[in-house]
């Protein structure tokens, strides 16, 4: 089995697949091997990536949200570490109180706002998954509602200067990344790349020994670590240690 970030592994700088990737992925799907596409998007947010490689079905795979969805190419969740409205309503009072803006993303990859303004990195990243934002009020989430993620979001200096804070007062109950510059993205304490892909793994009888992951940032180190073949891109941040 091969895991493979999307952003700057998948894609080059550009946000391009070369050629010469997708057909050694497809060669490698060819042979039987299990390709599998990690990222924080949704689902339909990678759907262009998968056409492309030719993965489709009930039988392929995908770790969505950085790992709090581990689901079919279907849509069908094997597994997800989710978060409810008392979760959101955690990181709002977070938000309010740094002057920070947030926004969260459903499993169908649905994004909300609490806020009347929306900031215009939550619009950017709904445009790139082909995604709607939709306004609602705390008090009108459901107890049932469940958010994949929840996403600060800013110019890079503001999440710089949060990004500890974030990390001192909400660590210890979520799993928290930056995801790029103006992203900080608040997950289940349980979710992450590298549960994902052990669940996948354990599901499908693929032992770690036998799969390599490939990725570069900071999202991707849970992955890295729970496989016997890791492999950091070159570009790979200089926060992300020897592996």
């Amino acid at each position: 089995m091969v895991a493979v970030d999307i952003n700057d592994t998948l894609l080059n700088s550009q946000g391009q697949m070369t050629d010469t990737t997708a057909v050694v992925l497809q060669q490698a799907t060819s042979r039987g091997v299990k390709v599998v596409l990690t990222t924080s998007r949704p689902l339909f947010g990678i759907r262009s990536y998968l056409r492309e490689l030719n993965l489709h079905g009930d039988t392929q795979y995908a770790i969505t949200y950085n790992g709090a969805l581990l689901q079919t190419l279907t849509g069908r969740v094997l597994k997800g570490h989710t978060m409810r409205r008392d979760d959101i309503a955690t990181v709002a009072e977070f938000s309010v109180a740094h002057h920070m803006h947030f926004h969260f993303l459903d499993e169908q990859g649905h994004n909300y706002v609490t806020d009347s303004y929306i900031n215009p990195y939550t619009v950017r990243q709904a445009a790139a998954n082909h995604a709607g934002i939709h306004h609602v009020s705390l008090a009108d989430i459901s107890p049932d509602f469940h958010a994949a993620k929840i996403v600060l979001a800013g110019n890079p200096a503001d999440i710089s200067a949060v990004q500890m804070q974030c990390i001192n007062q909400l660590g210890a109950h979520y799993y928290i990344v930056r995801t790029r510059p103006y992203f900080i993205e608040i997950m289940s304490q349980t979710a992450n790349k590298g549960t994902a892909l052990t669940d996948l793994g354990a599901y499908l009888g693929i032992a770690a020994e036998e799969t390599m992951a490939i990725g570069d940032g900071m999202n991707d180190l849970p992955m890295l670590a729970s496989v016997g073949v890791p492999v950091a891109m070159g570009n790979a941040r200089r926060a992300l240690p020897p592996l």
